[in-house]
C-alpha cells in the first residue's frame, strides 16, 4: 500500500519599503565641488583631492580599470601594483605604458585603463556636471566625454572606515557607473 501525502504551505511576508514608490528627485545645485542636501540642508563638499584605482569590466577580449579624481588630477602613483616576483614584468609593461596613459588622460576626472594598457578619458569635472538627490543620495552626473557617459551614486556609509569608490556597471552605451560610499558627510553627524 502506497501513502501519499501532500503539504502546502502559505506564507504572507509584509515589509515597508521606498524602492517601489517613485520619489521626487530635486536638482541639487553644485558650488565647486560642494552641494547643498535638499532634505536637510546641510552643505557637503565632495573629495576632490583624492584618486581613486577602480577595478571594472571584465571582458572576454580583457578588463578595464578605472582612476578617478573629481578635481581632474589623477595621482599616477595609483596605478602602481605591489611588488612581486609574479607582478614583475606587468608593472615593467605598465611603466612602459605609463606615459602615453598620462598624456591620453592629461586633465581627466575618469581615465579608463584597458588590459592592454591604453587610457582613455571616459569623464571630466567642469560646469556640466549635474546633480540630483533624492533625499537618501546623491547623483551626479559629469559631461559625455568620447561617447561615454560617468554617474556617480553618493551615499553615507556609518559603517564605513574610508572613503570607498566601486565600479557598479557600464551598459553597452558605455554609460558607467559607480557607488561611492562616502564619510563626506559623518562629520556633519547625518547621512545624505
Amino acid at each position: 500500500m502506497k501513502i501519499t501525502a501532500h503539504v502546502f504551505f502559505s506564507y504572507e511576508i509584509k515589509w515597508k519599503t521606498t524602492a517601489a514608490c517613485r520619489v521626487k528627485e530635486r536638482p541639487v545645485i553644485l558650488d565647486g565641488y560642494t552641494y547643498v542636501n535638499p532634505v536637510t540642508d546641510q552643505r557637503i563638499e565632495l573629495p576632490s583631492d583624492k584618486t581613486f584605482r577602480v577595478g571594472g569590466d571584465v571582458r572576454e577580449q580583457g578588463f578595464y580599470k578605472y582612476l578617478i579624481n573629481l578635481g581632474n588630477e589623477l595621482d599616477w602613483s595609483k596605478l602602481g601594483f605591489s611588488h612581486s616576483r609574479e607582478l614583475e614584468f606587468i608593472v615593467l609593461s605598465l611603466k612602459i605604458h605609463l606615459e602615453s596613459i598620462r598624456e591620453n588622460c592629461n586633465g581627466a576626472a575618469v581615465c579608463r585603463i584597458d588590459s592592454s594598457k591604453n587610457g582613455r578619458v571616459v569623464g571630466k569635472w567642469d560646469r556640466s556636471v549635474t546633480a540630483r538627490s533624492d533625499g537618501t543620495a546623491l547623483e551626479l552626473k559629469l559631461a559625455p566625454e568620447n561617447g561615454c557617459t560617468v554617474i556617480f551614486n553618493i551615499m553615507c556609509d556609518r559603517d564605513a572606515t574610508s572613503d570607498d569608490l566601486s565600479f557598479l556597471e557600464e551598459t553597452i552605451h558605455c554609460n558607467i557607473r559607480y557607488l561611492f560610499a562616502s564619510l563626506i558627510d559623518q562629520r556633519y553627524k547625518n547621512c545624505v
